[in-house]
């Protein structure tokens, strides 16, 4: 009999997200301000890219170098998987958003 998987279900709301920043460090915190940031300017990207599909505008589905946005990777034949993408000063930072979803 196959195993069922039980998801665990929590309620995320921006206090929780204060509480647990407030136990990083530094310049972990300056990491997680910084993703933040990115995630902020991907979405708004994709919300973007998405208006321009459906008026019909051409797209070529580049990006601009150093822009935050999120990449779709296949994984050993497996995916899409989602990651945020983005640079922060000279490093350059990938992050799985495991939550997100590919729409067809």
């Amino acid at each position: 009999m196959p195993r069922k998987c039980h998801v665990i279900k929590y309620c995320i709301t921006v206090e929780n997200l204060i509480q647990l920043a407030y136990q990083l460090s530094s310049s972990e915190l300056n990491e997680l301000i910084a993703a933040l940031l990115a995630l902020r300017d991907a979405m708004k990207q994709d919300e973007l890219e998405h208006e321009e599909l459906i008026s019909n505008a051409a797209s070529n589905g580049k990006r601009k170098g150093g822009a935050a946005h999120i990449a779709w990777k296949m994984i050993s034949g497996c995916g899409p998987y989602p990651y945020l993408r983005f640079r922060d000063g000279k490093i350059y930072r990938s992050y799985y958003l495991k939550a997100l979803r590919k729409e067809n």
